[in-house]
């Protein structure tokens, strides 16, 4: 699925992105700038998260609550992490293979925890307003 967007159009565009996932562990891919953080903190509002999402550069993990599921759900950065063995030592692996919504910024950084079965986000910026989105779903069905 590619869409191209403007930045106002964001909720609806996080809705229809949600619509369209089978699985919880959504990785995002895009330069920075690109709409990373801002494309997370809408669909977390989509999902009724109950704690505004910042990008956690520095913590690398941050939890939100969410009302209708008994878990939370993740927002993970992974800009610095320079080897995914750090990502172990993080425990990234329990939280990537639980029942829960994991939100994954620079998943490129451990591509060996990920899971097969992920939802892939590229973003590219078109104009300061305007970005698309390129959506992946990971196995390609057959």
């Amino acid at each position: 699925m590619n869409i191209i967007y403007n930045i106002a159009e964001i909720d609806s565009i996080s809705k229809k992105i949600l619509d369209q996932l089978p699985c919880k562990v959504v990785c995002l891919f895009g330069p920075l700038g690109a709409g990373k953080t801002t494309l997370v903190q809408a669909i977390l509002k989509c999902l009724g998260g109950l704690t505004p999402a910042t990008s956690p550069t520095f913590s690398v993990i941050e939890e939100h609550p969410l009302p209708c599921s008994p878990s939370p759900a993740y927002h993970l950065d992974c800009y610095r992490i320079e080897d995914p063995e750090e990502g172990y030592d993080l425990g990234l692996e329990e939280i990537l293979t639980g029942d829960h919504w994991v939100f994954i910024e620079w998943a490129e950084h451990i591509l060996p925890l990920l899971p097969k079965s992920r939802a892939v986000i590229h973003l590219s910026v078109i104009s300061p307003d305007t970005r698309q989105i390129h959506l992946e779903i990971l196995p390609s069905p057959a």
